[in-house]
Parts: structure tokens; sequence; C-alpha cells
């Protein structure tokens, strides 16, 4: 894990360390949310935009919520 980096063709390398960080602090805040909101989705729901949350960017994010 130590020495394992991601390589995107440019110079940023992030650590595996920070990338399942990121990863896993990510789902558990939606489940989080999801429970503070009462579970209003059901759990498909909450599967879903955790697969699909997995395959936006940050910056892509922002933007949405600019729509």
């Amino acid at each position: 894990f130590n020495q394992c980096h991601i390589d995107k063709g440019n110079d940023k390398k992030i650590p595996k360390e920070y990338i399942l960080e990121i990863i896993i602090t990510g789902i558990i805040s939606i489940v989080t949310m999801w429970i503070k909101r009462d579970f209003k989705e059901t759990p498909q729901q909450i599967a879903d935009i955790i697969s699909e949350s997995r395959s936006i960017s940050p910056i892509e994010f922002l933007a949405l919520l600019n729509e």
C-alpha cells in the first residue's frame, strides 16, 4: 500500500491509502445522511447513489449544484 500511487497522466499522485479513505468516507457520509433523513430513499436508491457517486469527480459535483 505505502508505495502504490495512481497516476492519471499528470503530476498528481495519490497514495492508495488516501484513495481508500476518500472512497470509504464518501460512502459513510452518504449512509449517514440517509439515516439522518429517516431512510427517505430505498436501500436500492442509496446503493445507486453510492455507485453513481464513485464515477463523478468533485468538479462535476460542483457543476451539478449549479443546475
